[in-house]
């Protein structure tokens, strides 16, 4: 059985929440970790839908993933829906493995659905507008994730001369790690380029993935 590591974690926050919604306190609002991409093809959905496995079936809470603005028809979430029972006769919204899956979501829709007793909602985003960057900085956790060859670089590099913010507010994340690279991007602008190995299966995490995850939201 995969536990929870010991500190200070948005895990260990989600977990109180929840068991002071199953006690009968007052409702909480869910905590809200957003998932950015820099470019397309850096794994970032590949990366929500692992966090929202270790939510669901690692924490045991009510987890939405919520694929936030739009996103090209070829994406892994309408792949899912065209196999999966529907929440609402549409391929908009369904369920999978214990998670409950809204595709391109608008502002107005994620605040109907963040009011629906949710424990944490994943939010998996594509750099490139304020909308965007706006859900971005409201959210309880910030993660971009970048790729570390050349061009994928540069994506991050014009990311961080353009929004300017303070390292301590976000992680940067890659599912594809070129040391040399990442080192070069940490000493240029002070940040730290985390890696996190990617499971085949994001559905079926190993305990050191699992364990993976909760590091990454250690606060």
């Amino acid at each position: 059985m995969v536990q929870v590591l010991a500190g200070s974690t948005l895990f260990q926050r989600i977990s109180k929440k929840s068991t002071a919604v199953r006690w009968g306190a007052k409702a909480v609002s869910p905590c809200v970790i957003a998932v950015m991409g820099i470019s397309g093809s850096v794994g970032t959905t590949h990366l929500c839908m692992m966090l929202a496995n270790s939510m669901a079936n690692g924490l045991k809470v009510r987890t939405a993933f919520v694929e936030y603005g739009v996103h090209d028809t070829g994406s892994a979430c309408l792949h899912l829906a065209q196999g999966t029972k529907s929440l609402s006769g549409d391929i908009h919204t369904f369920q999978y493995a214990g998670i409950h899956f809204y595709r391109c979501i608008s502002e107005e829709e994620l605040i109907k659905i963040s009011a629906m007793k949710y424990e944490a909602v994943i939010l998996d985003m594509k750099y490139g507008s304020k909308e965007v960057m706006t859900e971005f900085l409201r959210s309880d956790l910030k993660i971009v994730v970048a790729g570390m060859n050349l061009w994928q670089a540069g994506r991050l590099k014009a990311f961080l001369k353009n929004e300017k913010l303070p390292s301590s507010h976000w992680r940067c994340v890659t599912l594809g790690y070129d040391r040399k690279l990442a080192k070069k991007l940490e000493k240029e602008y002070g940040i730290r380029v985390g890696l996190i190995p990617a499971e085949r299966n994001p559905f079926e995490l190993s305990p050191d993935g699992f364990l993976e995850l909760v590091k990454l939201t250690e606060m």
